[in-house]
Formats: structure tokens, C-alpha cells, sequence
């Protein structure tokens, strides 16, 4: 039997649509493995995760009641259960200087040996950040080839910033996948519970708490009561665990701190870069807070504001 001409179309749109989608099936799988090499295998296995290290020790020092801001019973800590701590606790970026509730985020972790807790550690960040992606994704409702598009650059662009912050032991998997919980909250017009997931992330590093000026420009005043029970209820919960000495110290000593920033190269932020521009080459190679240099700090501080009139 002969086939007609729209049968052979037919067949061949059905033969490139096969082709089409096991060449999209090879280009995930190789996509896969690269991120598995660089953001799941040498993080557990070749890095220190400095900062795990120091949440660590944070966490084990709460737990024996002592001063979670305090370098000396920091590095005792990191001494009797991870070894010796190097350079760590001796600047202020080279210390513990997140919030309390870092250190109590922690605390379940730091019941296990430390080699067990690098690769749980590895293992959250990367569920958790995957899962902020395919949240996202299916929050802008594209055709498959855009989402498989957004996903592989999601694997393959950052893979770098993903390696870095993994290898070092950071929570970002973590936070990244509140926020995009977040993303999802408002667009439901939820804003109530994307501010409490806001807090919840704020809590553990600040800055994602500048998210929350995206709502006041909005005027979506309904971010606050999620926001503000669920900061209310993480400080009542703090002051409870390490005690109001403690979170004093963080406002009053180590917050103005932090928020001076440091010129040092790998802070690639904008106010880092600024001050590269302004201090000395030794400022550059020091974990410590930046002096006064209020020019960089301005010029930082209009440009951000004038971002924010532009994308807000």
C-alpha cells in the first residue's frame, strides 16, 4: 500500500519530535552530572564548609550554655569536635555572626559527628534548592521547552555560586527555597503567609528581610501580620533558648558590625566592590569589618535605592 504525502509528514514530524526529545533527555542528563560534580560530590567530600563549621561549633557551644559570640569558646568548641580551627574565630567574617536562631536552626545537626552533618548538610541544601526551582517554574506556567530551558540554566549557570555556597557550608538551599514558597504565597495573593516566610528566612541570614520593601512599595499591607507574628514568635522562642544577654549582643555589638560589610574579594557584592575602589590593598585581604569609609557606603546606598525605583 502506497502512503500519501501527509502520511510521511506525519511520520517524519513524529521521528524529529523523538529525536527532539532524547536529545533534550542527553542534555539534562549531562546537565544532571555536571551539578552533581560540583554541587553535591566535591562540597561533601573536598570542601571544609567553613561556615558549617562555625555554625557547628555555635550550636554545640549553646548547648553547653555558653556565649554563641564569644571566639574563645567557639574555638574550644570546634577543638573538641571537629579539630583544629585554623584561622576561624578571628575576624569578625570569620566567626559566628549570624542571628541566635541560626545557632538553634543547628542544633539538630550538631547532634551528629560532623562528618555526618557536612553531607546532610549538602544533601538539604540541594533538595531544598532544586525544589525552589521546579516551585518556581511551575509558578510561571510556561510551555515544557521553556521549562526545561529555565532548568538547566538553573543547574548549569550557577553552578559556580552554587558550589561555593555549598562547599562552604552555607544554608542558602535553604533560604532559597523559603523565598520561592514566598513567590508562590504572593501570587495567590497570600501575602500574609509569604511574609511569614520572609521572617522565617530573615531569621536566618537578615537580608532576605529586604524583600519585604517589595510589598510596602506595593502596598500590600498584608505581608505584615504574617511578618510580624512570625517575628514575634522566633524572638519570644530565642529570648526562651539563649536568653535576652545573647540577643542583645547581636543587636547592639555584632549587627552594626555585619552591616558595615568587608572589602575582602569574596564578598561580590556591590558594596564590596565599592570599597575595592576606596581602601588600601591589605583591607582587601582581611575577614574584619570595614572602618569609616561613608563615600563607598553612599554611593552603595543611592545606588540600591535607585535600583529599587526602577524594578519596584
Amino acid at each position: 500500500m502506497k502512503r500519501s504525502v501527509l502520511q510521511d509528514v506525519a511520520g517524519d514530524v513524529v521521528v524529529s519530535r523523538s529525536w527532539a526529545a532524547w536529545l533534550t533527555a542527553i542534555v539534562i542528563g549531562l546537565a544532571g552530572l555536571v551539578y552533581g560534580r560540583f554541587a553535591v560530590i566535591e562540597p561533601g567530600r573536598d570542601w571544609d564548609q567553613s561556615d558549617l563549621a562555625i555554625n557547628y561549633a555555635a550550636a554545640k557551644v549553646l548547648s553547653a550554655g555558653g556565649s554563641i559570640y564569644e571566639a574563645a569558646a567557639l574555638r574550644a568548641a570546634h577543638t573538641q569536635f571537629i579539630g583544629e580551627p585554623g584561622v576561624l574565630f578571628q575576624a569578625l567574617f570569620l566567626t559566628y555572626n549570624n542571628p541566635p536562631t541560626t545557632a538553634l536552626l543547628m542544633w539538630p545537626l550538631a547532634q551528629l559527628p560532623f562528618s555526618a552533618a557536612r553531607w546532610g548538610l549538602v544533601l538539604i541544601n540541594n533538595a531544598a534548592y532544586l525544589l525552589a526551582i521546579a516551585l518556581l517554574l511551575k509558578h510561571l506556567s510556561a510551555s515544557r521547552p521553556a521549562l526545561a530551558v529555565c532548568g538547566l540554566l538553573g543547574l548549569l549557570v550557577f553552578y559556580f555560586p552554587i558550589r561555593q555556597s555549598f562547599g562552604l557550608g552555607q544554608i542558602n538551599g535553604v533560604i532559597a527555597l523559603l523565598l520561592a514558597t514566598a513567590v508562590l504565597a504572593a501570587g495567590r495573593s497570600r501575602d500574609s503567609w509569604a511574609g511569614a516566610l520572609i521572617a522565617l528566612a530573615a531569621a536566618i541570614k537578615i537580608s532576605p528581610a529586604l524583600l519585604l520593601g517589595y510589598f510596602v512599595v506595593q502596598r500590600r499591607w498584608r505581608v505584615w501580620p504574617g511578618a510580624l507574628a512570625t517575628l514575634i514568635g522566633l524572638g519570644v522562642a530565642t529570648l526562651i533558648a539563649v536568653g535576652p544577654a545573647t540577643v542583645w549582643q547581636f543587636v547592639a555589638e555584632v549587627l552594626p558590625e555585619v552591616g558595615r560589610g568587608s572589602a575582602a574579594y569574596p564578598n561580590q557584592s556591590l558594596l564590596g566592590a565599592l570599597y575595592r575602589f576606596w581602601v588600601p590593598p591589605s583591607a582587601m585581604q582581611t575577614a574584619g569589618a570595614m572602618g569609616d569609609y561613608p563615600l563607598p557606603r553612599a554611593v552603595w546606598l543611592a545606588g540600591s535605592i535607585g535600583l529599587a525605583a526602577i524594578t519596584l
